[in-house]
């Protein structure tokens, strides 16, 4: 049998064909390398407004790409501090190496976003304490009805427990028991991980430059989502005001949907023992509500800025913070503090209190001492005050020792004061009181000196402030 003869045209579409294949092997290639340059030319900018839009903070991307095996990589990402808080904080409020995110691509396609995993490298956060009044601001209106006050901690999720055996084995369950069909089990889900590596948040004060509080190279993988699991929170070192307060803190995390909790965690801040504990529920606005737990005991020495050394018989203290994470003006927090004896120390002048006491409350945005107090024999310290959300402050300090010691520790303080404060009267001549009222905004703090006395700014440069005679 003969094999017909093949035309030109039958002969050039055998020879296309091989050249269709490749463009068609190479046109996802392309689109490949195409949306990934635009990533990384337009997209990472376009990403940024986003943030920008949704956060009101300048945001900016150093370059973007994507894969199917490696999700989406953002790399020097960084958020800039708040317009009114970037003279006095200079570093910005987020600053990350690279954010990998890893979606459930199966799910893309039914036009819904899922999020397999997440990873963070090297973040740092500054968080000033002054950014509360601009979280509270740019929040957004709560939906009616409104939230409750004050929002109530989450409840503890009770382990499951086998139901009582009946007293009489013998007796069969009745037919309506057995005709009852059992609860559907809810299919298996894969656990969603947030993992971070090398991280460093910072709580800091504008015009402070030493942070309040510091953890330093921490490090967890974090289940935010699906099924139940463990994990664990390790910081290589806290430090408060500077010194180092806990090293080497490893903090349990278990997953029960929806809840995520922190601890107990049991250790040692300046050699003084405490327990943490703290809930986060994956929720609308994210429930929280965290506590920290110091009992009664005996402390370490503890030094304080400007050189001073701190001392107490006894002190307690216990810390607690609920609320929205995503509701700034829902957040309430207390703080009490209790000691016995405090002593402190700076070069050889030595100050001794019988007992001391303070109370700090955070409600609708607002942090508030309502009561400080060093009661000593010689001298005594009562103070209150709060700092609204707009930075607005108002405070006072009560001085109550001998007359001439008063108008002594106060020239310690304000060394380039001349002549005598005024001073308040008490029912006894041999002490007086001196009132130290502070108002503004923070940066910019007034001091009246007395009562009836002279309005200073403690920051403003020479020459200082003459005193009457």
């Amino acid at each position: 049998m003969e094999t017909p003869a093949l035309t030109g045209e039958n002969r050039r579409g055998r020879r296309l064909w091989p050249w269709a294949f490749v463009l068609l092997a190479a046109c996802p290639l392309f689109l490949f390398a195409a949306s990934n340059l635009w990533l990384n030319v337009s997209g990472k900018t376009w990403i940024a407004g986003k943030i920008t839009q949704k956060t009101t903070l300048d945001t900016q991307i150093g370059g973007a790409s994507w894969s199917p095996w490696n999700g989406l990589s953002l790399r020097n990402i960084e958020l800039s501090q708040p317009e009114a808080l970037k003279s006095s904080v200079k570093k910005p409020l987020a600053r990350i190496d690279q954010l990998r995110i890893q979606p459930v691509w199966k799910a893309l396609f039914r036009q819904t976003l899922e999020v397999k995993s997440m990873e963070l490298d090297s973040p740092e956060i500054v968080l000033p304490v002054q950014i509360l009044a601009f979280l509270s601001q740019s929040a957004q209106p709560a939906p009616e009805p409104q939230l409750p006050a004050p929002v109530p901690p989450l409840p503890s999720v009770p382990s499951p427990q086998a139901p009582p055996m009946a007293e009489n084995p013998a007796i069969l369950p009745s037919k309506s028991a057995e005709a009852t069909p059992p609860k559907p089990v809810a299919p298996p889900r894969p656990t969603a991980w947030i993992e971070i590596r090398n991280g460093n948040f910072s709580l800091v004060s504008a015009g402070l430059e030493t942070p309040l509080i510091e953890f330093l190279d921490f490090t967890t993988r974090l289940p935010v989502s699906g099924d139940a699991a463990k994990s664990s929170l390790l910081f290589e070192s806290i430090r408060i005001l500077g010194t180092p307060a806990v090293s080497k803190l490893d903090a349990p995390v278990q997953w029960q949907p929806p809840l995520l909790t922190l601890g107990p965690v049991e250790n040692e801040i300046h050699g003084m023992k405490f327990r943490l504990l703290g809930q986060l529920a994956s929720a609308q606005g994210l429930p929280s509500h965290f506590e920290i737990l110091i009992p009664q005991q005996a402390p370490q020495p503890v030094d304080f800025p400007g050189g001073i050394h701190g001392q107490a018989e006894t002190f307690a203290a216990r810390a607690r913070f609920q609320g929205l994470l995503l509701a700034p003006p829902t957040w309430q927090g207390d703080f009490i503090t209790e000691s016995q004896k405090p002593v402190f120390a700076r070069g050889e002048e030595i100050t001794t209190f019988d007992r001391g006491s303070s109370v700090f409350v955070l409600r609708g945005g607002t942090l508030a001492c309502l009561d400080a107090r060093l009661i000593g024999e010689e001298l005594s310290l009562l103070g209150n005050g709060k700092i609204a959300t707009d930075g607005q402050v108002a405070a006072v300090l009560r001085t109550v020792a001998a007359p001439e010691k008063l108008v002594e520790n106060l020239r310690k303080i304000l060394p380039g004061l001349q002549g005598t404060p005024s001073l308040t009267p008490l029912s006894t001549p041999q002490r007086a009181a001196l009132d130290l009222e502070a108002t503004g905004r923070l940066g910019e703090i007034q001091l009246r000196l007395g009562k009836d006395g002279p309005v200073i700014n403690p920051s403003a440069p020479e020459p200082s402030p003459h005193l009457p005679q």
